[in-house]
């Protein structure tokens, strides 16, 4: 293996456990530098982080002591970052600055990102108005068409039989005589308890107790139906680039979407404040906490200096870039990774990397209720 450099790592750990929150305002915090010359896992043990470079150390530190993540180098040398089991990895938002390129983290289809505790997927995007990104929701409920014979009776309306454009489909799990249930007749209950709101560059999407009133299991989003997708919470798709975010709520019965279209300015503000176009009412949200805009061809995410933080989640692994720093945070730990070539001076290089997570971030408008 033929190493790549040394990695510099420096982590601050908030003292306080919190929802898994990290406090980038507060003084309160415990750091601590560390160097890795090779593949280790990064464990916490109270408030203090460590690295361990043995499998036998690892099972000895893990009764007392949390994985974080692990330092992983490939064949030829290079440096990637991957989630501890059980633990989730998010990239912090502020710490993303890639030299040459756009300010702010280009958003993808899939991404998950945090805002506090408040988390939503990147559920569709659309760059290019003359390109059609519509692609096959794989959390789609596939019906089997043998629901479509006869004696199977609609709850809603009451009636049997089935169309090729409003079949009849089982959703939750009810079972018995109420079992069955219309598509068509189920978007109509659905957007019965809708609410919107929208302006000329953003429309937000509310729907209030929309799991099943018997099982009480959540709806899907979307019907597969012998190959064609039926959407059972259908919104307005805008002509113009978009971006739609879905939010992961713990409230299964209710969802909450928002479309970004952009149409008359070029960013829109995240937020729990009155000033920010779209509302996140959640007290660890900073009033105005985000900034997604549309540049160049693509959208950003922009953190606005937030008192929790502007997270995406790494899911598989991130790779460490040469002579560029980042960080990522796990819980009340937050730990920036930089790497040193081999033969360059190292020093004052730790306090190079005394970035704006050192820094505290002015916030006067968050207020704890």
């Amino acid at each position: 293996m033929n190493s790549t450099g040394i990695v510099i790592m420096k982590s601050l750990t908030w003292s306080r456990d919190s929802h898994g929150l990290f406090d980038y305002e507060s003084r309160n915090i415990l750091k601590r530098n560390l160097k890795a010359y090779g593949p280790c896992e990064v464990l916490r043990k109270g408030n203090e982080v460590t690295l361990c470079t043995s499998q036998s150390g690892i099972s000895q530190f893990t009764a007392e002591s949390l994985p974080l993540a692990s330092l992983l180098q490939t064949e030829t040398g290079l440096f990637y970052v991957k989630p501890a089991e059980n633990e989730q990895l998010w990239l912090v938002v502020r710490s993303y600055k890639q030299p040459g390129l756009e300010n702010g983290f280009q958003l993808s289809e899939g991404d998950v990102v945090k805002f506090g505790r408040v988390r939503f997927r990147i559920r569709s995007l659309k760059t290019n108005p003359s390109i059609d990104t519509d692609s096959f929701d794989e959390e789609a409920l596939i019906i089997d068409s043998s629901l479509e014979s006869e004696n199977k009776i609609c709850r809603i309306c009451l009636s049997d039989g089935s169309e090729p454009d409003n079949p009849m489909i089982s959703p939750c799990k009810c079972s018995g005589s109420v079992k069955h249930i219309h598509l068509l007749c189920l978007v109509r209950w659905i957007t019965s308890r809708l609410a919107i709101k929208a302006d000329d560059n953003l429309h937000s999407y509310y729907w209030k107790s929309v799991d099943c009133e018997i099982c009480k299991h959540a709806f899907p989003m979307t019907i597969n139906h012998q190959g064609r997708m039926n959407e059972l919470f259908p919104i307005e798709k805008p002509s113009e680039p978009y971006v739609i975010l879905e939010e992961i709520s713990k409230e299964r019965s209710s969802k909450s979407i928002h479309v970004i279209h952009l149409k008359n300015k070029d960013s829109v503000r995240l937020g729990r404040g009155h000033e920010s176009e779209v509302r996140v009412s959640d007290i660890s949200v900073s009033r105005c906490h985000a900034v997604i805009s549309y540049r160049n061809g693509n959208f950003y995410l922009e953190d606005n200096k937030s008192k929790f933080g502007t997270l995406v989640e790494v899911s598989e692994g991130y790779a460490l870039e040469q002579n560029s720093q980042i960080a990522m945070q796990v819980g009340r730990t937050v730990i920036s990774f930089s790497i040193k070539g081999e033969g360059q001076s190292h020093v004052n290089e730790l306090e190079s990397l005394n970035m704006s997570l050192d820094e505290t971030v002015a916030d006067p408008d968050f207020e704890e209720d």
